[in-house]
């Protein structure tokens, strides 16, 4: 099914991170984002026990260059400068940066695209990660100050990104373990601020 869908799809349309796919029977949107199968995946051995990946080489353990947003030890926020970077490198304990295999991204929003019976648009937005500094704790675990930062750091997210032309939705999201679709041990959050309104949302509202 897939190979025969793009078959029938005009050549641009696969050129942005992502697409979103109408379903044609209950009028869904579902994200096919392709590049996010080469995201690393300490998990996909299934022998490898969940929590032993060791904090040797794991991405998270740094304040990573693309950081846009970081907390230090007292709790004050930073937006990443080369000013406040040197002092942010020591000191941090929550990070905010782009996912670097995203779902959503840059292209053209609210432009339906139809090929006969099928209709879709570009996946544009935006896909955030939000890390915090200590390798094996949960939000469930940390004293109330650090769980704090990080509800902080998707407010402060929220609030930037609601505004934004494309932005219809945002969601966060933490997933804990391998069962629960976690890709990397290291304790991290998800921000995705789409251009549509999940069904099941706006049936709700």
């Amino acid at each position: 099914q897939e190979e025969f869908y793009h078959r029938r799809l005009p050549p641009h349309a696969m050129r942005n991170i992502s697409e979103l796919r109408q379903d044609l029977v209950t009028g869904d949107w579902v994200v096919v984002a392709t590049g996010r199968a080469r995201r690393p995946n300490e998990f996909a051995k299934r022998q490898t026990p969940a929590g032993a990946q060791p904090k040797s080489g794991c991405p998270f353990e740094t304040l990573l260059p693309t950081a846009l947003l970081a907390y230090d030890r007292s709790g004050e926020g930073f937006r990443v400068t080369t000013k406040s970077r040197s002092h942010l490198r020591r000191d941090w304990r929550v990070q905010v940066v782009p996912n670097k295999y995203p779902a959503f991204g840059q292209g053209e929003c609210a432009a339906l695209r139809r090929s006969g019976r099928y209709t879709w648009q570009d996946g544009v937005g935006f896909h955030e990660v939000i890390i915090t500094r200590d390798h094996s704790r949960t939000i469930a675990d940390m004293p109330a100050a650090d769980a704090a930062m990080v509800l902080r750091a998707y407010r402060e997210r929220y609030l930037a990104l609601k505004d934004e032309r494309c932005v219809e939705y945002i969601s966060i999201f933490h997933n804990h373990g391998r069962e629960a679709g976690a890709s990397i041990s290291h304790p991290h959050s998800q921000l995705i601020a789409i251009p549509v309104i999940p069904p099941d949302v706006g049936r709700s509202l």
